[in-house]
């Protein structure tokens, strides 16, 4: 299957929530709305979806774009690469890679750069395969929970 690659659109946020759950994420249907809703309209944020030839979506990508002092330059995060797990191995990840490496190409990014949970062996396999090196660790720290914690 060859996809369609297209913007991300407003009407699009149901099948990109559930994609997102894929991940095993277990958030707020209205909070994410509202926050996907608007990112729709913001300059540096790319969200493209991948649909088959029913036109239902089955992937999504989202790209960042940011002007980072320690590289003096624009560099591009994915912040998302979902594929429906019935049409992984169909080359949509892939493409969807390559079209949001060309929007950063165009804006003149000079890196795209992405994180992928340490257990999902198969991602970085995939990754390394289109081109992407291990450089970084990330340390993150919630803050939600330690704001829990300091209440009590």
């Amino acid at each position: 299957m060859t996809p369609q690659i297209r913007p991300a659109t407003p009407s699009d946020f149901g099948a990109i929530y559930a994609l997102i759950k894929i991940l095993g994420h277990d958030l707020a249907f209205d909070g994410m709305r509202q926050i996907y809703l608007e990112n729709l309209n913001h300059p540096d944020l790319h969200y493209r979806v991948a649909v088959n030839d029913a036109a239902r979506v089955v992937g999504f990508i989202s790209l960042s774009l940011q002007k980072h002092l320690h590289h003096a330059a624009i560099i591009g995060e994915i912040q998302e690469l979902i594929i429906e797990p019935a049409c992984r191995g169909q080359n949509i990840g892939q493409a969807l890679l390559r079209h949001v490496e060309q929007i950063a190409r165009q804006a003149g990014a000079v890196t795209v750069e992405l994180s992928t949970n340490m257990r999902r062996l198969d991602a970085h396999r995939f990754y390394e395969r289109e081109g992407f090196t291990r450089s970084h660790y990330r340390f993150v720290k919630e803050l939600a929970l330690e704001t829990e914690r300091q209440d009590t």
